[in-house]
């Protein structure tokens, strides 16, 4: 793959997380590096954030990533279990 996938710190809740596995690469070179990025992807290699002049708008993940996402925002999302809520009084 070319030089235009790099590491980068990540901007998380609180402030930039570095995540040694994220890369950030431009919207034009993932269209020149299609392939190999998807591959990258695909095995694990890489999570790829993508940018437009500057700011990121997409990114690119595994299945098994997007798969925890959907488990963790479905848990988030449900009640937490053994929580009942009861009007005593």
């Amino acid at each position: 793959m070319g030089q235009s996938l790099r590491p980068e710190a990540t901007r998380g809740i609180g402030g930039p997380v570095t995540d040694p596995g994220t890369r950030t690469m431009n919207a034009t070179s993932v269209r020149q590096e299609w392939r190999d990025v998807v591959e990258r992807v695909y095995h694990g290699d890489h999570r790829v954030i993508v940018e437009r002049s500057g700011i990121p708008v997409a990114a690119i993940v595994s299945v098994a990533d997007l798969n925890r996402l959907l488990e963790i925002a479905a848990r988030l999302a449900s009640p937490a279990v053994g929580e009942h809520t009861t009007n005593a009084g």
